[in-house]
């Protein structure tokens, strides 16, 4: 019982302690490059100044961003500061920690009690301008990089496709020279005596069958089927040889 007292006003006490009042800074993308720049824990990022309006009394609160600077003394970027308007104000709390924004597993760093948004003044507005033409040029020779890689590469293609094209047609040429080399002129005698086999194993033949079957080169085996043959130009047989019917086969 004991031990439940002291865990209940324990935790009476925890609900009572009010977590720390937090600023969200809500900031430009120019302004985020410039802090990705830090290179270590603990560095100063820039300065919150107070700008006092001559002739009246409002003031203005300024951020005077120093990470891309040699000095603290250096102008840097400037932010113009104004308080939004916004319902995230009172409704989040911060925690460390933890990946579930759990108490349990998290330790309250405090809760938002302010929304403030950065604005950037004219030099940096022109800067940023600036940054973004440079970063469109950059894309466009990215883009060009890669359509220059593409072409480069269509280009290999064709020049293996060519280069195999080639090769085809030497082998091809090889091939033909060795087949002419064997084709040797047989006598007349002979050449007409292969024709006539050819003609009783069937009816029809084109000039490459007579051609293999005879091993004869073509010029002179065109002219045995000129005396010999009849060539068909059209109908059922078209483009092929039978022998004329002088010679009764």
């Amino acid at each position: 019982r004991d031990q439940s007292r002291v865990a209940s006003s324990s935790s009476r006490d925890m609900s009572r302690k009010k977590p720390p009042q937090l600023i969200l800074l809500k900031v430009p993308s120019i302004l985020l490059e410039e802090w990705n720049n830090a290179k270590k824990p603990g560095e100063t990022l820039g300065f919150l100044e107070k700008a006092i309006h001559s002739g009246s009394r409002a003031s203005t609160l300024r951020i005077r961003s120093t990470i891309n600077s040699t000095s603290a003394s250096t102008s840097g970027s400037q932010y113009t500061i104004s308080e939004s308007s916004s319902n995230l104000a009172s409704k989040m709390v911060v925690y460390s920690n933890s990946s579930d924004r759990s108490e349990s597993q998290g330790k309250i760093v405090g809760e938002i009690s302010k929304v403030w948004t950065a604005r950037p003044e004219r030099g940096v507005r022109a800067f940023a301008e600036r940054l973004h033409k440079q970063k469109l040029i950059e894309r466009q020779q990215d883009e060009e990089k890669k359509v220059e890689t593409v072409s480069m590469a269509d280009a290999g293609k064709m020049k293996l496709l060519d280069r195999k094209r080639k090769m085809d047609l030497e082998k091809a040429g090889r091939e033909t020279k060795q087949r002419r080399m064997l084709y040797v002129k047989k006598s007349k005698s002979e050449v007409e005596s292969m024709i006539f086999q050819a003609f009783e194993k069937q009816s029809h033949y084109t000039l490459k069958q007579l051609q293999d079957f005879t091993q004869q080169p073509k010029d002179y085996l065109t002219g045995f089927l000129r005396d010999m043959c009849e060539y068909h130009k059209n109908g059922e047989h078209i483009h092929t040889y039978s022998l004329k019917p002088i010679y009764g086969r």
